[in-house]
């Protein structure tokens, strides 16, 4: 069976790349998988990339800029910010927001859900 661009996902080899080395477990639960794969097969972190980066002397700096590359059709602001404290909640909050009301909002300005406490709250 192909998928969405053609492609058999027997064929694919998805590597997610995530600050929070529970995602290392967490990809291997069983629900994570669709039609006897798993939607990631593998994690590293991202100061394993930062490592990997580091050892094959990338330059960033000296490198040529190319155009986006979107495998899935579309990019979101909402992967901009999982890498930062609170983010992940933010976009949870969002998502909800969307399926709860039916309504895709153009701006949603959560307070207080990225900033550092204690505990976390959400002023909308």
């Amino acid at each position: 069976m192909l998928g969405v661009e053609g492609i058999d996902p027997n064929k694919i080899f998805v590597v997610s790349v995530m600050p929070c080395i529970a995602k290392k477990f967490e990809r291997q639960r069983e629900e994570m998988k669709n039609n006897g794969l798993y939607d990631v097969d593998a994690v590293i972190t991202t100061r394993e990339l930062a490592r990997m980066i580091k050892q094959s002397n990338i330059d960033f700096s000296s490198l040529e800029d190319s155009q986006f590359d979107a495998p899935m059709g579309e990019a979101t602001g909402a992967g901009a910010i999982f890498g930062t404290t609170g983010g992940v909640m933010e976009a949870a909050l969002r998502t909800a927001q969307d399926t709860l009301t039916g309504q895709d909002l153009e701006k949603i300005d959560f307070k207080d859900v990225r900033r550092w406490r204690r505990y976390k709250t959400s002023n909308s």
